[in-house]
């Protein structure tokens, strides 16, 4: 297409900056285009009105704005973007809050594969080093829930999960699907990717278990 609809929609989702370039008329087209994709044969459910909420949300300068669209499609700002998702869906992800996945060799959640390993040079934020005598086993693989708090290492005190993600700029979405590792007693071990706890050991110290955790799309943040 003429305006680079590829790079302005994609992974469901429009990038705000790049859709606020164009003029209104090829705005207007691009929301159409849209909702042509979403909606297909019950495109007959949208009208004008439905466009001029899409756009309210894009100029809505409050953060984690959502807006209902026909067929329990939700557009929701986050970020620079704007998600659309299908709210049955959204109910979907927070359900499984409480779900747990016992951490055995090869366990895969969310794309991210976690093995046990017995040797590895990386430090980054994919590697967790533990001393087992610190922990409870098993370990588990669940999501967030509401309240959890980690004992981020180097830090004084506790943070909130909810602020980590929000300081990593981690989406609504991904947040509900991310993986916690956690060990029996509930204590948080490791946000992969993101944070390592206090019972992470450096290299140079005390260790006896490594769990290495891979990518399998590329798409969650690595920070060092």
């Amino acid at each position: 297409m003429l305006f680079d609809f590829d790079k302005i929609y994609f992974d469901n989702k429009l990038d705000i900056d790049q859709y606020l370039k164009k003029d209104n008329i090829i705005q207007k087209r691009i929301i159409n285009y849209i909702f042509e994709l979403i909606y297909n044969d019950d495109l007959n459910l949208i009208n004008d009105s439905h466009i001029d909420i899409v756009n309210k949300l894009i100029n809505n300068k409050k953060p984690n704005s959502t807006a209902e669209l026909p067929n329990s499609i939700i557009a929701r700002r986050e970020y620079g973007y704007v998600h659309f998702t299908n709210k049955q869906n959204d109910t979907l992800s927070q359900n499984i809050i409480n779900h747990k996945i016992l951490l055995e060799n090869n366990s895969e959640v969310n794309n991210m594969q976690f093995t046990y390993i017995d040797n590895e040079q990386d430090n980054s934020n994919y590697i967790c080093r533990l001393n087992s005598s610190e922990v409870t086993f098993p370990l588990y693989i669940r999501n967030k829930k509401d309240g959890d708090i980690m004992y981020v290492k180097g830090m004084l005190g506790k943070k909130k999960l909810k602020d980590i993600f929000i300081n990593e700029k981690i989406s609504i979405l991904d947040r509900s699907k991310w993986p916690v590792v956690v060990d029996s007693n509930d204590n948080i071990i490791w946000l992969p990717g993101l944070k390592k706890s206090k019972y992470n050991k450096e290299k140079f110290e005390k260790y006896d278990i490594i769990i290495k955790c891979v990518n399998k799309e590329e798409k969650w943040k690595q920070t060092m």
